[in-house]
């Protein structure tokens, strides 16, 4: 595989990407609800009564023992702490999805949309070089949009809970937060990625690829559900575990593309 090729391929769908405003608007909006909007909100709603937010729980001390919250920490930082573990740091895990399947839906079903997929196939390149590509064009934004995202997340909550923080730094100082930003999440984006452009290379449209993506929210949804109920779910280990079967199957994804990729069958449906 030369990846010389893939690489043009990312590069001719960028400049698709940065001419579609729909796409930049969704990719850039969603983010900041989900690392700016939510998080101050519920740091908000933190701040005006923790004792009572800590009280609502049944099993209080056992959740908290559970999490391993630092005995210095006051009672604004373990609310804080079981409210990122419960919800916000579950919330990022649908950036990588969310802003990557709006590119990815539209790798080869908008190709078919803009008659532009009789050109593509033309290309000297193989089956394989054009799937990678077409990730590529998906992941790297993904990837940089999640890291970014992570750091506004963590910035913007510090900065709310700065009067309460006795010196103490959130999320930024947590090995759980940090392996589900640069290692799950991630890996999760290249997967539903993977997942995306396979579909949309059987959609016939945009909105069809859209409407059949729309199902990978599932298993996000599972984990965020799962994670509400027990905070201490994902564990370092549990990441690790979850992030090598998603390895696994990320591999195995690139070669069940390739093989479903058929590019006759796509010149005959534009």
């Amino acid at each position: 595989m030369n990846l010389r090729n893939s690489i043009r391929i990312m590069k001719k769908d960028w400049n698709g990407t940065i001419n579609n405003k729909e796409i930049i608007a969704a990719i850039v909006v969603l983010p900041l609800i989900f690392t700016i909007a939510l998080p101050v909100i519920m740091m908000i709603a933190i701040l005006a009564d923790p004792v009572s937010f800590l009280t609502d729980f049944p099993g209080i001390n056992i959740i908290l023992f559970s999490l391993n919250i630092p005995s210095n920490y006051n009672i604004y930082l373990i609310a804080a702490t079981l409210m990122i573990k419960m919800m916000i740091i579950p919330f990022f895990l649908f950036i990588p999805g969310f802003t990557s399947s709006f590119i990815a839906t539209d790798s080869f079903a908008g190709e078919k949309e803009r008659k532009t997929m009789e050109t593509m196939a033309l290309l000297p390149i193989t089956k394989t070089e054009l799937i990678v590509g077409k990730i590529l064009a998906a992941i790297v934004p993904s990837v940089s949009i999640s890291v970014i995202s992570f750091f506004i997340m963590g910035l913007s909550v510090n900065m709310i809970l700065l009067p309460h923080l006795d010196g103490n730094i959130l999320i930024f100082t947590d090995i759980t937060d940090l392996l589900i930003a640069f290692i799950l999440a991630p890996l999760l984006g290249f997967l539903f990625i993977q997942i995306t452009v396979i579909i949309s290379s059987r959609a016939k449209t945009v909105k069809n690829a859209q409407s059949v993506s729309g199902s990978l929210v599932i298993p996000l949804l599972a984990i965020f559900i799962v994670q509400m109920i027990n905070p201490a779910f994902l564990s370092p280990l549990t990441i690790l575990f979850i992030s090598l079967i998603i390895g696994a199957l990320c591999l195995l994804f690139i070669k069940i593309g390739s093989k479903l990729l058929d590019i006759e069958r796509l010149i005959l449906t534009l």
